[in-house]
């Protein structure tokens, strides 16, 4: 049970202010440490506390905001003609519907909330534009465009600038012309990632001949030709309690190095404690601590990588497979994209080849609750990661038996330090304040999942199973090489814009 120090130390605090701080009178006779009960006396301090933390953090958050839209002011340049050109920031936001009943569900609700936010960051100009690339397809592996006609059915009623530019299009008729051939700029544009059009275009081309495919890297490379910004910045869309200031503290890191040439910041990664929400009754039964593969695959089998020399200076990052992460625009296109769930730790790899681990700036977002994945699709991702982490460490490291002894005994260290991470007070707080619910350990099913995981790391250290072969996606620095490049990047651009408008007139709001 949460002590009354405990509950100080969160809203830093000593114990003995609290009368003074937070208008909660402390009886004398209470101590620090002195395992009251809740019953006895939390009851009537829980109130008063949380406002007094919830005050504070608010206050901080808000002046980070500030902070941020400071810097990015003061980094926009001026060409040689004397024309000044502001710096600006893309935010990406892949998605895709699991079921189809997700599109009427709280799931749903979880994303509106989320472009709401980034809504009041587009407002202020901090970020310069949201992209959603949606991944949904029907059973026949046709696009499905319901969630992505939802989209901006939704922003049209909700954001207010997405609302005005809209407006713009149904007054005029020669905007309408313009948005048609993609030369509009609107604030939210929407796409599918197997867009026809593009995919015929990649395979004209020839430079990606398979066209674009399904996996969350794919989406993840298309939206890197897609953005214009100087910083994009990366969200997943299945964050239940998203808020503004987390994209601004993601940025910051970025922008206050900026200038610096040699010791920049060039990725901005995003750690925190996580909790699987239900996602069938988000508001009834229990938590349990969530990203599995990050917790019981990656950063164990990291640390024990690291030993052998393998990816030093990784096994630092907290939460490495996180999907919230910025970076230079020009750091995404000299990335080559694996297609599928391993496009993070694809992104880390590179950039420890490149020797760049100690630009990276690790971010606390605080609580974050979250819908899980079926055990089904994350073995899934834990084969594409184990996978694409065998390949590109082929000559670095041999996967064999003392290796996964190693990542085992690694692993279960760390079942029991992310237990113990549930205990220290802050996080106690955060989930009796903001989760408003029991969290329930699972320590015996997080070893369970181990083992699992290690059997997966056998069966895969002696196959030539196409996980292992699957290739990743051409950088975008290597496509703007070709004699084509340009014009592809130019038309995939304007393409993002004709979507938008293609969507919005499926949805009667814009007659074309």
């Amino acid at each position: 049970m949460i002590g009354p120090d405990q509950l100080a130390m969160f809203a830093g605090l000593p114990v003995e202010s609290l009368n003074r701080e937070s208008g909660v009178h402390l009886p004398s006779s209470i101590r620090p440490g002195g395992g009251i009960t809740m019953s006895k006396v939390l009851y009537p301090l829980r109130r008063g506390l949380l406002e007094l933390v919830e005050r504070r953090a608010a206050r901080k958050r808000a002046a980070l905001v500030d902070e941020v839209e400071r810097l990015e002011q003061s980094l926009g340049s001026v060409d040689e003609f004397g024309v000044r050109h502001p710096f600006t920031v893309s935010v990406v936001i892949p998605t895709y519907l699991r079921d189809p009943k997700e599109l009427s569900s709280y799931r749903f609700e979880v994303m509106r909330a989320e472009l709401i936010e980034l809504g009041q960051l587009l407002r202020r100009g901090i970020v310069d534009e949201i992209l959603i690339i949606d991944g949904t397809t029907k059973g026949s592996g046709a696009i499905d465009d319901s969630l992505m006609r939802l989209i901006v059915s939704t922003m049209n009623r909700s954001l207010s600038i997405f609302h005005d530019q809209v407006a713009l299009l149904q007054k005029y008729s020669a905007l309408r012309d313009k948005a048609v051939l993609g030369l509009y700029d609107f604030g939210v544009r929407v796409i599918h990632q197997l867009d026809g059009e593009i995919s015929r275009v990649l395979r004209t081309t020839r430079l990606v001949p398979q066209g674009l495919t399904t996996g969350k890297g794919a989406a993840l490379w298309l939206a890197t030709a897609l953005c214009s910004g100087d910083v994009i910045c990366f969200l997943d869309s299945d964050i239940r309690d998203f808020q503004g200031w987390q994209l601004a503290a993601l940025l910051r890191p970025i922008l206050e190095t900026w200038k610096r040439v040699d010791r920049s910041t060039l990725y901005s990664k995003a750690y925190y404690a996580r909790l699987a929400v239900n996602i069938d009754s988000p508001e009834k039964g229990f938590y349990k601590l969530g990203g599995r593969v990050t917790r019981l695959l990656v950063i164990p089998l990291m640390r024990a990588l690291s030993k052998r020399g393998a990816l030093k200076g990784l096994e630092k990052l907290r939460y490495p497979l996180s999907g919230e992460f910025a970076g230079a625009k020009t750091l995404f296109e000299s990335i080559e994209f694996p297609p599928g769930y391993d496009a993070e730790i694809g992104i880390l790899i590179q950039l420890w080849k490149a020797g760049w681990s100690e630009r990276i700036a690790q971010v606390d977002l605080g609580l974050f609750q979250h819908f899980p994945q079926s055990d089904k699709a994350i073995l899934q991702m834990v084969k594409q990661i184990i996978g694409l982490m065998m390949r590109e460490l082929k000559d670095q490291v041999n996967f064999d038996q003392q290796l996964i002894d190693d990542y085992v005994a690694e692993a279960m260290k760390e079942v029991a330090t992310t237990q113990q991470m549930y205990e220290r007070a802050e996080v106690q707080v955060a989930i009796e304040h903001e989760a408003r619910r029991d969290f329930f350990k699972d320590a015996e099913g997080d070893r369970q999942k181990v083992l699992v995981y290690a059997d997966e790391l056998r069966k895969l250290a002696h196959s030539t199973n196409s996980v292992l072969e699957t290739k990743s996606l051409p950088s975008w620095k290597t496509i703007l090489n070709h004699e084509r490049g340009e014009q592809l990047l130019s038309f995939i651009r304007k393409r993002g814009t004709i979507s938008t408008v293609e969507l919005l007139s499926k949805e009667g709001l814009v007659s074309l």
